[in-house]
């Protein structure tokens, strides 16, 4: 969600999270925060946090939105210097995932993992989802 945000020059102010059980009853869940939000790790920290409020099930399907987005991407709001450094790295991060390809950079507590999560709704349109499902049309003819 944080590469789609800034590469559409967005932040986001709030985050919904939506969760789909498998015995299809469902929860949601949306927060204002309190700044407008950029970098990845601090979207995974809020989306984690609230998705900490769902009720203990297994989950069938679960959606992250952000909201209360704002054009003011790279501002910034604070004289502290951590900030600046966030806004730095995450710049460094989106031209090496531009040149190299998504996930090129990624924490190393990912490296055990052996399913990727597909990320199946686009932010900002339908063009990237016509590709999922083509794909998906591809894969169920073979």
């Amino acid at each position: 969600m944080g590469k789609r945000l800034r590469d559409g020059g967005y932040r986001a102010q709030g985050i919904r999270i939506s969760c789909l059980f498998t015995n299809y009853t469902s929860w949601n869940h949306g927060e204002k925060l309190s700044h407008p939000l950029f970098v990845s790790t601090q979207l995974y920290q809020e989306s984690r946090r609230i998705l900490l409020k769902a009720p203990n099930k297994a989950v069938r399907l679960l959606a992250v939105t952000g909201y209360f987005l704002t054009q003011d991407l790279y501002k910034q709001e604070t004289l502290l210097t951590e900030e600046q450094r966030k806004t730095d790295l995450t710049r460094a991060l989106d031209v090496i995932d531009a040149r190299w390809g998504d996930f090129t950079v990624f924490p190393a507590r990912m490296l055990c993992m052996e399913q990727r999560v597909v990320d199946r709704i686009a932010f900002g349109g339908v063009r990237q989802l016509s590709n999922v499902i083509a794909s998906e049309a591809k894969q169920s003819r073979s």
